[in-house]
């Protein structure tokens, strides 16, 4: 069978690691969602790292039984953070570069999050902003070492560039 033939393979497997680390991670906001769906921004394009980073987050939650309005703020915003991955992030894009969205992009989720969670749960906002900076401080250590480290390997060995160029998922969105 011919390599690209397992293209969805790759995927639908990345996809699975991706929930389970999510689901049972070490450390609180230490996981890698980020990681995972840069590589699949710059290779499959804005629609598949959207539905990549925002099923990853639904499907952890659904793993571990604690779906609620939570489940649907958290994908949707790491969906636009997939999304919006693939304008900043190109074919041969830095790891350098790679970092620097992962930071942008955390802090873009762990706001927009903090301010559905407090919200939701009629939580004042100063109480919410600290408590929220330690876990966004390990969000951010841990999406950098994560992108620098594991993104660089995905791209590599997960989602190689012959399959980038054939991929279904790709569209024009930015063109």
């Amino acid at each position: 069978m011919e390599r690209r033939n397992f293209k969805h393979l790759r995927l639908a497997l990345l996809l699975a690691a991706t929930v389970f680390l999510r689901a049972f991670p070490r450390l609180p906001n230490v996981e890698p969602v980020m990681a995972s769906c840069l590589p699949v921004a710059k290779r499959h394009g804005a629609v598949a790292a959207a539905l990549f980073a925002g099923l990853a987050m639904l499907a952890a939650d659904a793993l571990v039984q604690r779906v609620g309005w939570w489940s649907l703020y958290t994908a949707v915003a790491y969906a636009a953070v997939g999304f919006a991955a693939a304008s900043f992030l190109k074919p041969g894009s830095s790891v350098s570069r790679a970092v620097g969205f992962s930071i942008v992009g955390t802090l873009f989720f762990d706001v927009t999050t903090m301010f559905a969670f407090a919200v939701q749960f009629g939580v004042p906002l100063p109480i919410a902003v600290a408590g929220q900076v330690p876990f966004t401080l390990l969000h951010l250590a841990g999406n950098a070492v994560f992108v620098a480290v594991a993104s660089p390997l995905v791209e590599k060995f997960v989602l190689p560039a012959e399959d980038a160029a054939a991929s279904p998922y790709k569209t024009n969105l930015f063109a």
